[in-house]
This record gives structure tokens, sequence and C-alpha cells, in this order.
């Protein structure tokens, strides 16, 4: 049984082995029975990466963990974590109906916000347009 989830993976342009990967690796979190949550964070390391990554770890096996990033000027990197690791690149302004879908449609469960700096502004918005509760945490 394929699912919107499919749908919008499969009309990512062929990218090879590593698109199969991403495939394969988001279309099992979309039916994978565990809550999906979603890390949202900049791209600068330190502190806050180290946070997040610590926590992507304790919630593994728990959950299925997804972390956004800038990547780039212009787009935004939705990545699988733990076992699952692959990633998706979707364009800030023209991707972002494309992403916003594609975490509606494997069941977004929560957004935690940690960062936004590099994000587009409606980042934001992220957790009402999935249709999700949302956290913040407030790293120095």
């Amino acid at each position: 049984m394929t699912t919107p989830a499919d749908a919008i993976i499969a009309a990512i342009p062929d990218g090879g082995e590593a698109r199969a990967r991403a495939a394969s690796a988001f279309a099992r979190i979309a039916r994978s029975p565990l809550p999906k949550i979603l890390l949202v964070t900049h791209a600068r390391g330190g502190g806050v990466a180290r946070h997040v990554r610590e926590l992507a770890d304790l919630l593994g096996g728990r959950a299925e963990v997804l972390v956004l990033r800038p990547h780039r000027r212009s787009f935004v990197a939705l990545e699988a974590a733990g076992s699952a690791a692959a990633t998706l690149w979707f364009h800030a302004d023209d991707g972002w109906g494309p992403l916003v879908a594609l975490l509606r449609d494997i069941g977004l469960a929560r957004v935690h916000y940690h960062h936004v700096q590099g994000l587009p502004a409606q980042v934001l918005d992220l957790a009402r347009e999935a249709r999700c509760p949302w956290d913040v945490t407030v790293h120095d």
C-alpha cells in the first residue's frame, strides 16, 4: 500500500543510490508505529548540535527522530536520525509545501524547536501546518 509520503518521495529527482536510500528510509518511517518527532535546529554545530544529537540518541527506539536544519543558502535538509540515516533536501521556498506535506503524511507527532537561525521564517508555522504540538528548548 502506497501512502502520499511514498508519492512525494517518488517525485524527488533521480539521485541514484542516495535517493533510493532516502526513499526507503522515509517510506519505512512513514509505516513505523513509533511517534515521529522533528527536531529543528541550525547548521552551526556547537552545543546546540551536541544537544540535538544526544536527544536523538536518547529517543532512538522510542520514536522516529527527524532533524530539520538549513542547508546552504536556499535549502533545508530533512534528516532521518539513527539507523535510518538518510537526508532529503527541499528548496526553502518552492519546496516548503512538499516538505510540510511529507511531514503531515508520515504522521508527524511533534515539533521540537531548538534553533531557527538560517531557516526560512515559515519554519515558525511548521507545527501548525503539520497539525501537531510543539516544544521549544532555549539555548544560550
